[in-house]
């Protein structure tokens, strides 16, 4: 073995530890070769022995060690000790390894331990990191999280929009939307954001743009590079030409002024004809086809009724700039507004047929103005009413059709209705076969149209289609533009085609084309045949509802079931109507001005046919809608969770489900149930049932309260509210009965990845995700304050006003009696 030299050592820096001759009590182990070095704080073990030298009396004790084997070093009770230490810390690894095993997952499960009294963090309520008493008996199997790209973006879309620092007991809705509430971004002109519409539209406008943004590949279907064709003609369309809009003025026979001469001999029907098919819109009356060929004709217009069909995305052409109640209120010769409208036809008639300064002072051109301001503003005139109404329950039932014959009778208009109307549905199903069914017409127009030649009318529609039809959007740039509009409805007027982009684009062309083709692989069979099982749930839950209503007579509920009978579902996605896009767009040019054409004819044909034109962004509170009892489910629902077709039945349930319970809960509003009761479907005893109920409801939603800019608060009118909350209550109930249903009796064993809650938790968390809102103190005045119209309550009250009222709610997150979301008085309907 190795020794260090002897002339090295030294007694200043080293001494030697040496068990030679001595037992085991006095040393740690001993060797005879052994180096030596200095230790000044060794006590006297042992007796010097020679090395090579004399050391000094008065040096300090030394001994011996040794760097060879380790038996050699450790006595036998340290190696005893050591063994022992050695077994002890595995067996409290392994020990310690089981426990985390065994607990994982539990921390947050139905068996937590929490102090129903104390604060979120101590009660160890779902979603946070805190102290929590575990009760590990009979815990039930640890669910399977899944790991497929949709599942994961699933947890990240419900936790993204979570705050976990609020109480869920104390502020549910703040607790599942805070982080929505967080991220969203307001702006003047969108002082409000929801997750339905707004969100959804979106992130279905993001998707569009993204797919139509390449340039067309191998595999895209024909339908695609249709729309793809069109799309990049509309984005590098850069101006029209006179010439362009003067083809436009000359295929309707010409304006008869200057150089624009009479082309064709046409009487009034084949022109109102011509302009409907080719240009989509309708002068004189505006009309409301549905799928089963029943007809509604009207020209009566209210503020609200065009507001409410301009917030729907119906077209009203005719008002544009100007309200109707403007053409009827406003002196037609002193007002300032109107005598500006009439300063706006003289400017544009005089840059469309290039008609110079000295003739626009000409007595000629401003008499055929002036009589064309005055048709205007008497035919609007005489369209204005202070209220009407057009039920959908009207046009269903047809309790008093009318031929053309008694249409020719008493609203003649200076037309042939018969030859009118077989021309508009010459090549649609209901050539010869449509109903008319409702009529709100004005026999006042007949007179007007008797003051003013028939040379005034034809430019007056000529005006119309210029300025109203989407031909209006790419019109050139220099084209005068009317700037009072008195309407804050958000479209695109006032803008030419040189100033829209991208989105103006989508926007535009979504309006004619159906823009699912775009995003067709990402549907699938199973989400089709999963949204049919989900719909025919929610119906059985609705009908179970009804008839565990005690308090209505057995005959009664029999009248109310009749309501759901012939209520249908149609995914957008699988409208037969648009099979033949690529024969009439099979003309697509470079130039988006002849396209538009026809697209405008395209949609005509289908619009003729009962089948209305897809709206892309609403104001409405739902993209969902039910018309004639019809749901449609729009292709903007291709998106987390929507599509994540039930494989967790309470995140589907929560978030596709309450949008169609919703939707589908309009047959139950308060103005059906008043018309079960003048029908004589319900009585009065349990009308006045309801009513009591309903009572309740508006006495807890007025004391909700509203913030103002001045930091006052203003009190939620439960009055106004009443129907949509009613709704809501009933929508709760029908998809938790379905999903209670769904999973009954089944081993749910499907759970998404960073999100430890129990399925009913997870169900409310989607279910209150699905009305996250964001709105400005602007925003709440304008769209919850500032209105008169009935409408729902802010997102924020209609989750805490439904959820607080549910018992089933504060059984699954463990609510203290009497806390915010588990009040100790509550409303039940059902």
């Amino acid at each position: 073995m190795f020794r260090m030299p002897a002339e090295v050592i030294t007694t200043e820096r080293y001494a030697v530890y040496s068990t030679d001759g001595s037992n085991d009590d006095k040393s740690i182990c001993s060797e005879r070769n052994s180096f030596i070095y200095r230790d000044p704080d060794c006590t006297d073990l042992t007796d010097l022995k020679h090395l090579n030298g004399k050391i000094p009396s008065s040096s300090p004790a030394l001994s011996t060690t040794t760097i060879d084997k380790w038996g050699s070093y450790w006595s036998k009770r340290e190696r005893c000790c050591c063994f022992w230490n050695f077994l002890l810390t595995v067996s409290l690894i392994v020990t310690v390894t089981v426990v985390i095993l065994a607990t994982k997952g539990v921390v947050f499960s139905s068996n937590v331990n929490r102090n129903k009294s104390g604060n979120a963090h101590e009660q160890g309520l779902p979603g946070y990191i805190a102290p929590i008493n575990v009760q590990c008996t009979n815990q039930p199997p640890l669910p399977k999280t899944c790991e497929d790209d949709v599942c994961l973006k699933s947890s990240l879309d419900v936790l993204s929009k979570m705050n976990t620092t609020i109480d869920p007991c104390q502020d549910f809705y703040s607790y599942a939307c805070g982080g929505f509430m967080d991220k969203v971004r307001l702006s003047w002109n969108s002082p409000r954001k929801r997750m339905d519409p707004d969100f959804i539209m979106d992130k279905h406008v993001h998707t569009l743009l993204d797919s139509l943004s390449e340039d067309i590949q191998r595999a895209d279907s024909g339908e695609v590079r249709v729309i793809k064709k069109v799309y990049k003609s509309c984005v590098q369309h850069k101006d029209a030409s006179l010439l362009q809009v003067r083809r436009v003025i000359d295929s309707l026979g010409g304006f008869e002024f200057g150089s624009s001469v009479r082309t064709k001999q046409l009487d009034l029907t084949t022109l109102l004809s011509e302009v409907i098919l080719k240009y989509g819109i309708s002068p004189l009356f505006d009309m409301d086809i549905r799928k089963d060929g029943k007809i509604c004709i009207y020209n009566q217009f209210a503020d609200e009724t065009v507001k409410k069909r301009l917030k729907s995305g119906k077209p009203i052409h005719r008002y544009k700039f100007l309200k109707p109640s403007d053409f009827y209120y406003r002196n037609e010769d002193t007002d300032l507004i109107l005598q500006a409208y009439k300063k706006y036809i003289s400017d544009f008639l005089a840059y469309i047929m290039g008609i110079n300064s000295t003739v626009i002072s000409d007595e000629r051109f401003m008499s055929m103005v002036d009589d064309i301001y005055h048709l205007s503003v008497f035919m609007n005139r005489v369209f204005y009413t202070e209220d009407v109404t057009i039920s959908s329950d009207e046009m269903s039932r047809c309790k008093s059709s009318l031929n053309a014959d008694e249409l020719q009778a008493k609203y003649n208009y200076n037309i042939s209705w018969n030859d009118l109307l077989s021309s508009l549905f010459k090549n649609t199903p209901f050539f010869h076969n449509y109903t008319i069914c409702k009529v709100s017409l004005t026999t006042s127009l007949s007179d007007v149209l008797s003051g003013f030649t028939f040379t005034t009318l034809k430019r007056y529609i000529i005006l119309q289609v210029l300025t109203d039809s989407d031909i209006s959007l790419l019109l050139p740039t220099q084209t005068p533009k009317f700037k009072n509009i008195s309407w804050n409805h958000g479209a695109l007027f006032g803008k030419n085609y040189a100033q829209l982009t991208d989105y103006d684009c989508l926007r535009q062309i979504s309006k004619h084309l159906p823009m699912y083709y775009v995003i067709l692989n990402h549907l699938s069979d199973q989400l089709n045949d999963t949204l049919m099982r989900l719909f025919t749930d929610l119906i059985s839950s609705i009908e179970g509802i009804i008839r565990d209503l005690y308090w209505i007579p057995i005959k009664q509920k029999q009248y109310l079931l009749t309501e759901l009978k012939g209520l249908t579902m149609h995914l957008e996605w699988q409208n037969t109507a648009y099979e033949s896009l690529i024969t009439y767009m099979q003309n697509v040019t470079d130039d988006y001005f002849d396209n538009i054409h026809l697209m405008i004819n395209y949609r005509m044909k289908r619009y003729l046919s009962g089948h209305a034109p897809r709206v892309f962004m609403t104001e409405d509170s739902s993209i969902f809608s039910l018309t004639d009892k019809e749901l449609e489910i729009p292709a903007s629902v291709m998106q987390v969770p929507f599509i994540y077709a039930s494989a967790i039945p309470s995140l589907w349930l929560g978030s596709a489900g309450t949008y169609i319970s919703q939707a589908i809960s309009q047959l139950f509003d308060i103005e059906a149930l008043l018309r079960f009761l003048t029908e004589d479907k319900i009585d009065h005893k349990v009308a006045l049932t309801i009513a009591f109920r309903l009572q309740c409801l508006l006495d807890e939603y007025n004391k909700y309260h509203l913030p103002t800019e001045n930091g006052d608060q203003e009190h939620i009118r439960g009055d106004l509210t009443k129907s949509a909350n009613f709704k809501d209550s009933l929508a709760l109930r029908v998809v938790y009965d379905t999903y209670s249903k769904i999973s009954e009796g089944k081993d749910i064993n499907l759970n998404i990845p960073g999100v430890k809650f129990t399925h009913d938790q997870l169900f409310f968390l989607s279910y209150a995700q699905s009305m996250c809102e964001k709105t400005s103190i602007r925003g709440t005045r304008l769209y919850y304050i500032d209105t008169a119209s009935t409408h729902h309550s802010p997102g924020k009250y209609r989750v805490i006003g439904t959820l607080s009222h549910f018992k089933k709610f504060a059984e699954a997150f463990r609510c203290p009696p009497s806390s915010e979301m588990n009040p100790k008085n509550k409303c039940t309907f059902f």
